[in-house]
């Protein structure tokens, strides 16, 4: 049996026109255009101009109080009672003074209650050490003077052989 049509050539449909434009909306949607705002992995400066004003000295309080290992002390490091956080104007990259380092890492403003720091640097006797600050605020930082606290983990990690110094922390930190 054989089904023949007596139409004539098709007409194209309106969903053959639309093809092209529909793949470049849905691809937009989903991958962005890669105009405009940097995306995930660019190594931008993080755009943060709302919620994000955590520039302050917090004092540091810790939550557990033996006192740092015999191979963290030996490479000068204690449980510093300030951390010193400065904003570059509106974006969300930060700095910090910890115990005389400067750390540096950003805020967004997609999660802006999150802050994390860091930098490799070295001991007085030149071992490689890493010092981590990572945690959150207790609010969005509307103006520069809002009370604020900043709870976390401080974590010092020697980068040698032996590993003298690893150490993890809590922490809470009042803006003063």
């Amino acid at each position: 049996m054989h089904d023949t049509s007596s139409r004539g050539p098709r007409s194209p449909s309106l969903f053959k026109h639309l093809r092209i434009p529909l793949l470049l909306a849905v691809g937009g949607m989903t991958m962005g255009s890669g105009l405009g705002n940097p995306g995930c992995g660019s190594g931008g400066v993080p755009d943060c101009e709302d919620g994000c004003n955590v520039q302050g000295t917090y004092a540091l309080v810790f939550e557990e109080a033996p006192p740092l290992s015999q191979g963290c002390t030996d490479l000068g490091l204690t449980l510093p009672t300030e951390l010193v956080l400065e904003r570059q104007g509106n974006s969300g990259y930060v700095t910090g003074r910890l115990l005389g380092h400067g750390l540096s890492g950003g805020i967004y403003e997609s999660s802006n209650t999150r802050l994390d720091l860091s930098i490799g640097t070295f001991a007085p006797d030149d071992t490689p050490i890493i010092v981590e600050v990572s945690g959150r605020f207790s609010a969005e930082a509307r103006t520069d003077s809002q009370p604020l606290t900043y709870s976390g983990e401080l974590r010092f990690e020697s980068d040698d052989a032996a590993k003298k110094c690893q150490e993890r922390r809590l922490f809470i930190g009042t803006r003063q």
